[in-house]
């Protein structure tokens, strides 16, 4: 069974995740209740009121600009805090329950999962590294679950968190980060269910 800590802190992520989502969907709503206020306006020729919804307007693009991408760096985050908590969780569990006398390998598998900080972007060829090196049954199982399509998901979602981590000019739309947020989601609760100690 995942430890409480660990259950605790995806939840956590996720609901943080969730919670930007929600915020990024209201954005629309925004700019549509914005819109028909701009409508008001002009038809009653308030030109200095226009100009400052005009400012508003494009301060609101400017925030769904960075609310996307934020959005998309934090559902990265999430899929790699997953698969590294996972990972050292159920590590610490096998090795805990199967070893009954003090062995240089259970130490050593286990030290290794607990310092293990290798999955920094969570590319499919990340994640596939990362896991195979403690149990090449979970990355089968994982495999088994996802199509060529989420993995290649896994890998744009990386490539633009990459380009926006460090400072590139990577257009991330509201829609787009949404969906890719709700997938990283799901893919993190595969990771769950497959790496989750089963006794």
């Amino acid at each position: 069974m995942t430890s409480f800590s660990v259950r605790q802190g995806i939840y956590d992520s996720a609901d943080d995740l969730r919670n930007l989502r929600e915020v990024a969907q209201h954005i629309e709503i925004i700019r549509e209740s914005l819109n028909s206020f701009y409508g008001v306006l002009q038809a009653l020729r308030h030109d200095e009121d226009l100009e400052r919804l005009d400012d508003i307007v494009n301060s609101l693009d400017n925030l769904e600009d960075a609310i996307s991408k934020f959005l998309l760096l934090r559902s990265a985050g999430h899929v790699e805090y997953v698969v590294k908590n996972m990972v050292k969780d159920a590590v610490k569990h096998y090795v805990l329950r199967d070893s009954s006398q003090e062995s240089e390998y259970f130490t050593k598998l286990l030290n290794s999962a607990l310092a293990d900080n290798q999955v920094v972007n969570p590319s499919w060829g990340n994640i596939v590294k990362h896991i195979s090196q403690y149990d090449k049954d979970w990355k089968e199982a994982i495999d088994d679950r996802i199509d060529e399509d989420a993995k290649e998901n896994l890998n744009r979602i990386t490539k633009i968190r990459n380009s926006v981590a460090h400072g590139g000019s990577q257009n991330v739309s509201r829609v787009k980060a949404i969906e890719d947020s709700e997938f990283a989601e799901e893919f993190a609760n595969i990771v769950v269910d497959v790496i989750s100690p089963k006794g």
